[in-house]
């Protein structure tokens, strides 16, 4: 891993300064290299982060050019939860997986997902992979590729705001809509639950990896 400090111009917060084991004399004159990083931007032919619209939402104020560029989620584009993993934090992923490591930091951030994204559920199980058995690296590559749905539940009865809630939808406070992202081959599925339901028919939005996060 590649990282860099910049001086924040003021003093750490004590909250900061726990999380990340950081202090004000750690960043004081640092700055980020700025054209390295856009030289290792512009040759990236995808971004992968563990919560990509958070890590996003950072990265195109300072890089805008990083908008235009194809990203995967580790976090949301892997089945974790249908694998067995209830807990999606980075942490608890490579605990169920036998490694521990020191996070809060970008480098060991990284290096974790990097190395997460090279094991299987075979690693987890402690089982020799068959031809069968995929990478998740293989899997979040085979959902970029494949896009998604977004759902948002229009005209949604505020009665029933429990029932989305319970399907996993999320709240946006600006649009005042309940939403969320589906691959393609649940789509339908999604769709005829809210029929079953005697709901209005959610709309549904072709989402791509240049554009989902």
């Amino acid at each position: 891993p590649i990282s860099w400090l910049e001086d924040p111009g003021v003093p750490l917060s004590q909250t900061i300064t726990r999380v990340t084991g950081l202090k004000d004399d750690d960043l004081a004159g640092t700055r980020l290299d700025v054209p390295r990083i856009k030289q290792i931007f512009d040759r990236a032919d995808m971004f992968v982060a563990h919560n990509a619209g958070f890590d996003l939402g950072f990265l195109e104020r300072r890089f805008p050019s990083v908008v235009v560029k194809p990203w995967a989620c580790s976090l949301q584009e892997i089945p974790w939860k249908e694998l067995g993993l209830p807990c999606c934090s980075l942490g608890h992923l490579l605990m169920e997986h036998g490694h521990f490591f020191n996070g809060h930091r970008a480098a060991a951030d990284v290096w974790a997902t990097f190395q997460l994204l090279q094991m299987s559920e075979a690693d987890r199980l402690n089982v020799v992979p068959d031809a069968d058995t995929q990478t998740y690296l293989k899997r979040l590559l085979e959902s970029s590729d494949a896009g998604a749905v977004r759902l948002r539940a229009v005209r949604m009865p505020f009665d029933q705001k429990d029932w989305v809630k319970s399907r996993g939808y999320h709240w946006d406070a600006d649009r005042k809509i309940w939403w969320k992202d589906f691959p393609m081959d649940q789509y339908l599925a999604e769709k005829a639950a809210f029929a079953a339901a005697g709901l209005p028919e959610p709309v549904g939005t072709m989402m791509t990896a240049k554009d989902r996060y």
